[in-house]
């Protein structure tokens, strides 16, 4: 069973519905910030359009429904799901691959200026087995933190230096972060060895530590409440 009590079938098409997709939802965390929960379970790896039998629809009826729950500016919201958005995923001999091109086209269709709906301060994600702390050159977007190096097989590196300009043709990475190419990195704190993560919320700020296995910390990055995001080492971490 899927949260919620749904279970997953499949439909005449072969398409998975019921527990494919559950609407999106907030934990509060206290009085000044709260989680958005949305759910990437049935994500694809291609960009979607209107319309036929792909995710498109859907998701960007679960996203208009997040938005519903990130009015108040005031709010601190952190962004969850499972698949990275604006991270990477690095691939031996090549150049890392960017997010999910699924959900990323619809986001990028719904909120051509922000990819995420209004209000979001921070996008939290897992999958990737590595660490990324992630900032952008435009405060249109959040801050990303990609936290998969907890306790499973662990991915390679991403590149170092990362490149931070927008792409050419010669240096494909930069803008290849979404499908409008806009989203162009600043800067990037890594890892690809085993660690964890704590956050912890103080003086209306988040605090995001990663750790090593030895419990020694990698880097410390705030996220302001503008979703802009400094850390105290940048780069690859060993």
């Amino acid at each position: 069973m899927q949260p919620g009590g749904e279970r997953r079938r499949r439909n005449a098409s072969g398409i998975l519905v019921g527990g494919a997709y559950n609407t999106p939802y907030a934990v509060p965390l206290g009085t000044t910030s709260q989680v958005i929960v949305f759910d990437s379970n049935n994500v694809g790896s291609s960009v979607v359009t209107p319309g036929g039998t792909s995710n498109f629809n859907t998701y960007q009826a679960e996203l208009q429904s997040a938005a519903a729950l990130t009015t108040s500016k005031s709010i601190y919201n952190i962004w969850s799901n499972h698949h990275p958005l604006l991270g990477f995923a690095p691939i031996a001999g090549a150049a890392p691959a960017p997010g999910n091109q699924d959900l990323l086209s619809v986001m990028a269709a719904t909120y051509p200026t922000t990819i995420f709906p209004p209000n979001i301060n921070l996008a939290l994600h897992g999958h990737t087995h590595i660490f990324e702390g992630i900032d952008f050159t435009s405060t249109n977007y959040p801050a990303t933190i990609v936290t998969g190096n907890a306790g499973t097989l662990l991915d390679i590196a991403l590149p170092d230096p990362f490149p931070t300009t927008p792409a050419t043709g010669s240096d494909p990475l930069g803008t290849a972060l979404d499908p409008s190419g806009n989203v162009v990195v600043s800067t990037l704190a890594q890892s690809s060895g085993f660690g964890f993560l704590v956050m912890q919320y103080t003086g209306g700020v988040w605090v995001v530590t990663e750790y090593s296995l030895a419990g020694t910390p990698r880097t410390v990055c705030t996220v302001q409440l503008t979703g802009q995001m400094t850390c105290t080492a940048n780069g690859f971490l060993p």
